[in-house]
């Protein structure tokens, strides 16, 4: 740009402004000349070289002081061009440049930039002009200067703008921070523009209200409802005005929820949503994700007034019958919003949830085609499942069962269809009991349901089943699992000659049985329940006599042998791991927690021992944890309802279990990890087993220090190795291990053999914690380090010496270890362990 280098300064031809600093004045005849410069560069007759240039030229203008002097000039031309460049320049030197400007010229700047923008909008200029403006104002001053120009209705413009700029500006975090507290700082004026321009008034125009709503929309994004609410709270209305705040909020929150429902309606096809960018259809998808929150804020300020705009909405819509004028798009939104505020909603008698889940509402649903709005009402039927449990009467709750009953004949549907199927069994299953004759055409249609699906389907029949009488519920249990039982046992029978085939039916089978494990579980909460130890004892004697049927025991021994043949022939293969580990899970328990298919731990941990010699993982590791659990009678909800004799045999008998089931485990996942790196790469396993090891040396103390004496001093090298192991979590499980909950594992009070292993391998022992500890471990595992070494201060005197020894050996030089260091910290632990 040819601009003389002291053209900025020239004092011929300048309006003074001492509240401004000097190179803010710039002469009428260099306004003029970087006028022509900017018509120039956006000119279609300017060549592309020569614009490019231009532009260049004008961005080096940008960079330079002197620039603050043209936006007044350029915003108040005539010409688009000069206009935009002029606001551009104000944007992006608030932006950039605000360090520069003198703080004590701040608030001369602000005022001139209102007035600035006040003028602007007064004289028409373009949108794209006072977005820019916009962006470089202060809201509620803006706010004010815009309503007291004859264009008032540039305000709601403004408003959305401010909003979408914060929410897409990349600030940092205290510049955002100071965003946010400058929009929150003008809540209060706000929402008093939002109350009085928001009602429909002779004096406020269709054109500005609709301009407010967008307003209001933009403003709904940024979660700012609930400040919005607080800010109309605490404002100072007097003790008459109280019953006008309500209503202001209620007004408010009210056309919100119209506003958010409008805006979660789907795009229809002929409104080309397809078409849309991916980033377009990601935005919408995360709005209709996150519209929960704003809702249910607005819910607990309206309570049931929230259905208000929305329930006579849904009506008309449906009421011509069919489908809908404009489609189920409208419907899908209104119920879509009520299903996010499930949460909120208290479990009792609601008018508006009997419309919904009425004839009024649902049985007009459709129920054949048109996926979204089904998809939609099968998630809101399963989401209020909790609701269905409180009411009165059943007929709302069997409405429900026969729409979602209905959807299982469309695939597209049936992942919808079953989850809604299980939540509303399992929390009504007492009601659903009564009507288990209705279950017979749904189990007779389990063949056309999805395999992925089934699962679902049966823990739903087999809840309800669950609520049955003990010995009514034996035959239904045996009617429902014994087939799969069967088939299962078909599949793996069908592995020589077709192993892939027989693997997918495999997992398909053992994912059925959980289910109806799971259904079976009693899914009430012990601590809601006021029983006595003799009602307990009662519930646990009725329960093991129904279990002492014939025909359920030899389901259980069925169940045991198609489970030990599926470890054997795909113990090593993860998803069929995955899939018995849920059956596992699903299928024991606790002795209190007791079902008719319960199977016993004992057996079922050597089950877990075989498949782990076969190829250790963490998987069987982690079963044969919670195995060790279950045994553990002193953690079992039922022990102190058993007589002192039983206790004690019941104890001997899970101690031998345990012990023979953790001197296998051992064996086999010492040999797993002795090979190459084998700790490094598999931290799973590593975690695994050390949490097996704590849970057995915890419960069953025996089980470890009773280990042949070459098992027992390979497991303490295994576990010192993982005290120096990189891997955080692997290390603290070793250390986990080492410390124990009630006594160190390397404790002389256990046995000779302890004090045996001590002498052999606490050097060792000592070097991985002060190595660690010395910087060689993560800094977030020091603690357990620590603790772990006070432990086996106070309780091994031997300790000392070693550390000691260790501490000055060559193996512990470092230059930042001195001798005066260490010194210090053989001081300081020694002494803490006294203290």
């Amino acid at each position: 740009m040819d601009l003389p280098a002291n053209a900025m300064a020239d004092e011929d031809d300048k309006t003074q402004r001492p509240d401004l600093p000097p190179f803010m004045v710039i002469s009428t005849f260099d306004v003029e000349q970087a006028a022509l410069i900017v018509q120039r560069m956006y000119s279609p007759q300017t060549d592309p070289n020569t614009s490019q240039n231009l532009q260049r030229d004008l961005f080096e203008l940008q960079r330079r002081p002197e620039a603050w002097g043209l936006v007044v000039p350029f915003v108040n031309s005539s010409d688009a061009q000069v206009q935009f460049f002029g606001a551009h320049t104000a944007q992006v030197k608030i932006a950039r440049d605000w360090d520069q400007w003198p703080i004590l010229h701040a608030q001369a700047l602000r005022g001139m930039l209102l007035n600035l923008t006040a003028q602007a909008a007064a004289n028409g200029v373009s949108r794209v002009v006072m977005r820019k403006l916009y962006v470089a104002d202060w809201i509620k001053d803006t706010l004010v200067a815009l309503i007291a120009t004859p264009a008032p209705e540039s305000a709601p413009d403004f408003l959305q703008i401010a909003v979408e700029e914060v929410r897409s500006a990349d600030l940092l975090a205290a510049a955002k921070a100071r965003m946010q507290a400058s929009l929150k700082l003008a809540l209060p004026f706000v929402m008093q523009l939002f109350t009085g321009n928001l009602p429909v008034r002779p004096d406020v125009s269709v054109s500005a209200r609709l301009a407010w709503l967008k307003a209001v929309e933009a403003w709904m994004t940024l979660q700012f409802w609930s400040a919005l609410q607080d800010s109309i709270i605490d404002s100072e209305f007097g003790d008459e005005d109280s019953t006008t705040k309500q209503a202001s909020i209620k007004a408010l929150d009210l056309e919100l929820v119209l506003t958010l429902v409008r805006k979660a309606r789907w795009p229809t096809v002929e409104e080309g949503f397809r078409s849309w960018a991916k980033d377009q259809k990601e935005k919408f998808q995360n709005f209709r994700r996150d519209l929960g929150d704003t809702l249910i804020n607005t819910y607990y300020v309206l309570r049931d007034d929230f259905f208000d705009p929305i329930l006579p909405t849904i009506v008309d819509l449906l009421a011509p019958g069919g489908t809908p004028v404009g489609g189920w798009e409208g419907v899908e939104a209104a119920i879509y919003s009520i299903k996010t505020i499930q949460e909120a909603i208290p479990v009792g008698p609601n008018h508006n949830l009997s419309r919904v889940f009425g004839p009024e509402i649902l049985g007009k649903l459709p129920m054949q085609g048109h996926e979204q709005i089904r998809r939609t009402a099968l998630d809101l039927v399963g989401s209020y499942a909790t609701w269905f449990h409180a009411q009165e009467t059943p007929e709302l709750l069997m409405n429900a069962m026969s729409y979602v009953v209905a959807a299982f004949s469309e695939p597209l549907l049936s992942l919808h269809a079953a989850r809604a199927l299980r939540d509303l069994c399992e929390n009504n299953r007492k009601a659903l009991s009564n009507h288990i004759d209705s279950f017979s055409n749904l189990y007779a249609n389990l063949p056309s349901i999805p395999d992925t699906e089934k699962a679902k389907v049966l823990q739903a029949i087999c809840s309800v089943i669950q609520a049955l009488p003990l010995a009514d519920a034996i035959g239904p249990v045996e009617g429902v699992v014994a087939p799969l039982v069967v088939s299962l046992g078909e599949s793996l029978n069908r592995a020589p000659q077709a192993l892939e085939e027989a693997r997918t039916s495999t997992v398909a089978q053992l994912h059925a049985l959980s289910g109806c494990a799971k259904g079976l579980t009693n899914n009430t909460d012990p601590l809601m329940e006021f029983s006595t130890a003799d009602e307990d004892l009662e519930s646990v004697r009725l329960m093991e006599q129904a279990r002492r049927d014939p025909r359920m025991m030899e389901l259980r021994n069925k169940i045991i042998q198609v489970l030990t043949l599926a470890m054997s022939i795909w113990s090593a293969d993860a998803e069929v791991g995955d899939a018995v580990s849920d059956l596992i899970k699903a299928i024991t328990s606790l002795p209190s927690d007791n079902t008719l298919l319960s199977l016993p731990p004992g057996p079922v941990l050597e089950l877990v021992c075989a498949a782990a010699q076969r190829q250790t993982t963490a998987v069987w590791l982690s079963l044969a944890t919670m195995l060790t659990t279950q045994l553990d009678s002193a953690t079992s909800n039922v022990s102190h309802l058993l007589g002192k004799a039983d206790r004690t045999s019941n104890r001997d008998t899970d101690r031998a279990v345990v012990e023979k089931a953790t001197a296998m485990l051992v064996q086999y996942t010492l040999t797993f990890l002795s090979a190459p790196s084998a700790m490094e790469n598999n931290p799973d396993v590593v975690r695994a087993f050390f949490t097996f090891l704590t849970t057995v040396s915890n419960a069953f103390a025996s089980a470890i220090v009773t280990l042949p004496p070459p098992l027992a001093s390979a497991l303490m090298e295994c576990a010192i190795k993982g005290l120096t192991l990189p891997e955080r979590y692997s290390l603290v499980d070793a250390a986990k291990f080492l410390k124990g909950d009630r006594k160190p594992i390397a404790n002389p009070e256990y046995s000779d053999g302890a004090k045996t292993l001590l002498k052999q391998h606490g050097p060792a022992m000592s070097q991985a914690l002060l190595s660690g500890i010395g910087g060689a471990s993560p800094r977030s595992t020091i603690p357990n380090l620590v603790e772990l070494l006070a432990i086996l201060l106070a309780k091994v005197p031997e300790h000392r010496t070693w550390m000691k020894e260790t501490l000055y050996s060559p193996v512990m030089d470092n230059p930042r270890l001195t001798r005066e260091a260490k010194d210090k910290f053989l001081f300081a632990a020694t002494s803490s362990v006294h203290s």
